[in-house]
C-alpha cells in the first residue's frame, strides 16, 4: 500500500520505504530463530509506524501537526488512526483501513483519481522535469484539500476557486451551475474562507471601504471636489451627517486623518451592481454583481480589491430562491436601472459557501492546471518535496 503513496501525492521515502524494503529482504535470508524473531519484530514496528503516519497524513495532511479532528473526536476512539489501523489488521484489510480516512468530497476524490490515472501514462524522457513539476503541483493541492475538506457527496454548497476565477454550485456530487468571477488582485487578494449565504440584497448601497476611499478617492477629491457627486457618491462625517465635499479643504486632508465615510447609492453605476450576496466573515468581502460586465470575457480576472464579482448573479439568486421553495420575483435589468430600490431577501434555505485556493483541479478524469495567482504554492511544495534541485 505504501508503494501507492505517489498516487495520493505523498512520497514513499517519507514512510521509510527503503528501510522497510531492506528489512523485508533480510527476512528471506537464512538466520537463527532468534535473529529472525528480532528482524521480524523490527519490521513489525517500522511497518506499523509507517502505516500510522501514512493514515494520518492521508486524512489530515502531512504538513499539519497532528491533532484529533472534530470528526475523529465525534467518532470516539474507534475513529482514531491507531484504532483504524488495528481494525484493518484484525480484518486483514489494512489497505482499506489506510485509505478510509482520506477526504470524501468530490474535489479531492476527482483530483486523486485523475492523478492516479495520469501517473500510469508513459513519460517522455525529455519532459521529465516538467512532469515532476506538474506532479508536485497536484500534490500541493491534494494537501490543501486534506486541510480544508468540503462536505460529503449528499451536501449542497457554493464553491469559489480563486485561481480558476470560477464559482460552482454543487449538489449531490454534481456541478449544477458554473459562473465566471473576478477575484482580488495579487496585492489585494481575496481571502479563503468558509461561511453561509442566508440572504442577498437587491439594488444595494455601497459603503466604500476606507482603504479604497483614502488610496483611490482622496487623490481625486484633492484635484476635484466634484468627483463624488459626478459618480453618485455621498460623503458623511463620523456621526453619519451628510457633508458637502466642496466645503472641505482637501489639500489639508491626508490618508492618516481621513475622518469621513463614503457611500454610493443604488443605481446602474453602483460598484456592487444590482445584487450582493452577503455572508458572515471577518474580511468584509462579499459576492456581488458589477456594472463592468465586459471583464468576464477576459482570461485574466484577478482585478478586484478583494470582493468577488459574479457573472449572471440574478440567475444564481433565482436558483437559491427555487431551492427554498420561494417565489422567484426578481427585477429585470431594466427595472433595476429604472427604479433601484434597496431590498433584503432572506433565503428559507441557506447554503454553505467555501472560498478556496486550488491551482489544480480535475474534471472528467483530466487534470486542469491553473495559474498560481497569489504565489502560494511554493511554500507548500517545499514543505512536501524540499528545495528545488
Amino acid at each position: 500500500m505504501l508503494a501507492q503513496a505517489p498516487a495520493h501525492g505523498l512520497r514513499p521515502a517519507d514512510y521509510g520505504s527503503a528501510r522497510l524494503g531492506a528489512l523485508r529482504d533480510s527476512l528471506a535470508q537464512p538466520g537463527t530463530p532468534a535473529q529472525r524473531a528480532h528482524q521480524l519484530a523490527r519490521f513489525d514496528v517500522y511497518l506499523s509506524d509507517a502505516g500510522l503516519r501514512f493514515l494520518r497524513d492521508l486524512s489530515r495532511g502531512r504538513l499539519r501537526r497532528y491533532t484529533a479532528s472534530a470528526r475523529e473526536r465525534l467518532a470516539g476512539p474507534a475513529g482514531q488512526p491507531a484504532a483504524r489501523l488495528r481494525a484493518g489488521l484484525a480484518s486483514h484489510a489494512v489497505g482499506t483501513a489506510l485509505l478510509a480516512g482520506q477526504p470524501t468530497n468530490r474535489e479531492y476524490r476527482q483530483l486523486q483519481q485523475a492523478l492516479a490515472s495520469w501517473l500510469r501514462l508513459p513519460t517522455v524522457p525529455d519532459s521529465a522535469v516538467q512532469h515532476q513539476a506538474r506532479y508536485e503541483q497536484v500534490s500541493v493541492n491534494l494537501e490543501r484539500w486534506r486541510w480544508e475538506a468540503l462536505p460529503a457527496a449528499d451536501s449542497a454548497y457554493v464553491l469559489v476557486n480563486l485561481p480558476a476565477c470560477e464559482l460552482l454550485l454543487v449538489a449531490h456530487d454534481s456541478v449544477l451551475r458554473r459562473h465566471r468571477v473576478v477575484v482580488g488582485k495579487p496585492d489585494t487578494p481575496t481571502p479563503t474562507l468558509s461561511s453561509t449565504i442566508d440572504h442577498f440584497t437587491l439594488a444595494p448601497d455601497w459603503h466604500v471601504p476606507r482603504s479604497i476611499a483614502v488610496k483611490e478617492m482622496l487623490p481625486h477629491l484633492q484635484r476635484d471636489p466634484g468627483y463624488l457627486a459626478r459618480n453618485n457618491y455621498a460623503l458623511y462625517d463620523g456621526r453619519g451627517r451628510l457633508l458637502d465635499p466642496s466645503g472641505i479643504n482637501w489639500a489639508l486632508v491626508s490618508a492618516q486623518h481621513f475622518a469621513y465615510t463614503v457611500r454610493q447609492s443604488a443605481g446602474c453605476e453602483n460598484a456592487l451592481g444590482n445584487i450582493v450576496f452577503r455572508f458572515a466573515n471577518p474580511y468584509s468581502v462579499y459576492v456581488h454583481d458589477t456594472p463592468l460586465r465586459q471583464v468576464f470575457a477576459q482570461p485574466y480576472r484577478a482585478l478586484s480589491h478583494g470582493c468577488i464579482r459574479l457573472e449572471q448573479p440574478l440567475a444564481l439568486a433565482a436558483y437559491l430562491l427555487r431551492r427554498g421553495g420561494q417565489p422567484v420575483q426578481l427585477p429585470s435589468e431594466a427595472e433595476c436601472a429604472r427604479q433601484p430600490r434597496p431590498r433584503d431577501v432572506p433565503l428559507r434555505r441557506s447554503i454553505a459557501l467555501f472560498v478556496r485556493y486550488a491551482t489544480c483541479t480535475a474534471e472528467g478524469g483530466h487534470l486542469r492546471f491553473l495559474p498560481d495567482l497569489y504565489q502560494r504554492d511554493e511554500v507548500i511544495r517545499r514543505g512536501l518535496f524540499g528545495p528545488k534541485s
